[in-house]
């Protein structure tokens, strides 16, 4: 039950370690009172419900029933074991944690492994984009797309030579062997045996995770290549690669993002470097794909306004409406950049420049604006059959607008466009939403922890009253040591934590909330403890009133123990 790592490693790191501000790299939160709140990471919502206090340097979702203190949370939300966890929040602050032989000697995770092999391939694509001759042509290219030397290095742009094996053979000099370079998908197996490079004479766009270390690739043909090749080659699926939760850039714009709440959407890898480029740095692109439910959810977590700036096409279009459906169900605020007809942001920036690109991001509309205005364009207004058209476009469109308000609003527009009595197109309205003919609206968004699942311990009212007093007030750790027996506790997982209670305290040590979860890796027995010392009708008790519940509580318990013996 004892953490691997010296307790007073483990104190020193939380020590260093603010809640709110590690939590705050990941979401967005907002002080409210005493505590911060923001959206949960761990389940989808749209009004905030989870809770971190900096004073018990706890976490709580009131939603979910997710908890825990610093380490539970870097575990959740980057899928590493309580000892990686405490490793990875002290290379943060400093702290050193010797290593021991065991771990010196044990073999690197598989998922290590391929991380290690894609960065190896961004240093190898990077040299050549810079050193080689072949990569010469390549820097000159991206000069004439407007992408600087600065932006290059920045965004780690690289260039894998035309050769079959030119990279294979550099990775097995550097000790990485094809099997691993197999499953990272950086080679292809030949049908007689042997390797091949998967990417051959394309500009390379590094894509990262959340943390910056790279963990997949786009591949781009050059204009001078292989004219049957596909325009874009991305990294297959591999254990730490999957293109539908990923963004391209976040790990650069994150911070950005969270600091002006606010983000730009876009589709391409060179879309993204333009508009950076152009001092737009809340930018991220979806890798060419409409947004997927796990990435609308991961810029939710960040910020609530999202500006959608997809190529001004019929897919760029379609793609806009699915993304904004998507990011209103998750309790955004969606507007959308009207580019000219068959422009992208890349060349709109091009042509254009930077100051006109950031002037239709200023003026962005939002999205059912957008979409009705688009609408007008696409139907013949002066025909009966093009104003029947736009009715049956409008009212789904009306219909998935949440706020009562805002539908009025709009619903006058459509109403003065169709020349039609508003009641009338209320009446239509109301019939459409009747007939079940609404939009379905939800998504398969991919939740990092069901934590819901978790089910709650049922313990006595009277037991998990005094936990909860004597984690707030441990002065009252000896007065209930005195009075009861750890086997009047009914509880098993709350035995475990009152004894757990008792041997810090006979040994002078810190009790609190937040360190004692350490000692459980029972999610239910962690949340026990966190719903003890969150329960905020607690805190600031005079002495004499924590003491006198205290008594009360031994004294149910005792009666308790007394009834179950006489029957």
């Amino acid at each position: 039950m004892k953490p691997p790592i010296p307790e007073e490693i483990l104190g020193e790191v939380r020590r260093l370690c603010n809640i709110v501000n590690i939590i705050g790299e990941y979401i967005s939160l907002e002080k409210k009172g005493k505590n911060y709140l923001g959206l949960c990471p761990f389940h989808s919502e749209k009004t905030p419900s989870f809770s971190v206090s900096e004073e018990k340097q706890l976490y709580y979702c009131f939603g979910c029933g997710a908890a825990g203190n610093v380490f539970g949370f870097i575990m959740k939300m980057e899928g590493l074991t309580f000892p990686e966890a405490v490793r990875f929040l002290a290379r943060r602050v400093g702290v050193h944690i010797p290593t021991p032989e065991r771990l010196l000697r044990r073999e690197k995770s598989l998922e290590e492994k391929l991380i290690t092999a894609n960065e190896l391939a961004a240093r190898f694509f990077c040299y050549n984009l810079v050193k080689s001759e072949s990569g010469k042509k390549v820097t000159e290219y991206l000069r004439k797309r407007g992408i600087t030397a600065d932006t290059s290095e920045f965004f780690k742009l690289g260039y894998a030579p035309r050769g079959w094996d030119s990279f294979l053979r550099a990775a097995q000099r550097e000790g990485c062997p094809p099997e691993i370079l197999l499953k990272a998908g950086l080679v292809s197996s030949r049908e007689g045996g042997g390797y091949y490079d998967r990417f051959r004479d394309r500009l390379m766009f590094p894509i990262c995770n959340h943390r910056g270390r790279v963990v997949g690739f786009g591949g781009r043909a050059l204009p001078w290549g292989d004219k049957d090749s596909p325009k874009y080659l991305n990294s297959p699926e591999t254990p730490v690669f999957n293109k539908s939760s990923v963004l391209y850039g976040f790990h650069l714009a994150r911070s950005y993002i969270r600091r002006i709440q606010s983000a730009i959407i876009v589709e391409g890898y060179t879309d993204a470097i333009a508009a950076y480029q152009a001092g737009l740095k809340n930018v991220v692109a979806t890798l060419g794909t409409s947004l997927t439910g796990s990435q609308g959810k991961l810029l939710r977590s960040q910020a609530k306004e999202m500006i959608i700036a997809y190529d001004a096409d019929a897919a760029g279009r379609s793609a806009t409406w699915r993304g904004f459906n998507l990011l209103q169900d998750l309790g955004c605020t969606v507007k959308v950049v009207e580019l000219p007809a068959e422009s992208d942001p890349d060349s709109f920036i091009r042509q254009n420049g930077a100051s006109a690109f950031n002037s239709l991001v200023e003026q962005a509309s939002p999205v059912v604006e957008y979409r009705l205005t688009r609408m007008k364009v696409e139907n013949d207004l002066s025909t009966q059959k093009g104003l029947l058209s736009y009715l049956e476009e409008a009212l789904p469109v009306l219909g998935s607008i949440s706020s009562p308000a805002e539908r009025e609003i709009y619903l006058k527009q459509v109403a003065e466009v169709l020349g039609i009595p508003e009641r009338a197109l209320r009446d239509e309205l109301r019939r459409y939403r009747r007939d079940g003919q609404r939009r379905d609206g939800g998504h398969n968004i991919t939740l990092k922890d069901q934590t819901n699942n978790i089910n709650q311990i049922k313990a006595d009212p009277a037991e998990k009253m005094l936990l909860a007093l004597m984690l707030v007030y441990n002065q009252l750790i000896g007065l209930v040591r005195e009075e009861l027996q750890l086997s009047d506790f009914s509880s098993s997982h709350l035995r475990q934590v009152v004894e757990v209670i008792w041997q810090m305290e006979s040994k002078g040590s810190l009790i609190s909330g937040e360190g004692i979860i350490n000692y459980f890796s029972d999610l239910q027995v962690q949340q026990l403890v966190i719903e003890a010392v969150m329960d905020e009708s607690l805190s600031n008790l005079p002495q004499e009133m924590a003491e006198r519940m205290a008594r009360d509580c031994i004294e149910k318990i005792k009666s308790q123990q007394l009834s179950q013996r006489w029957r």
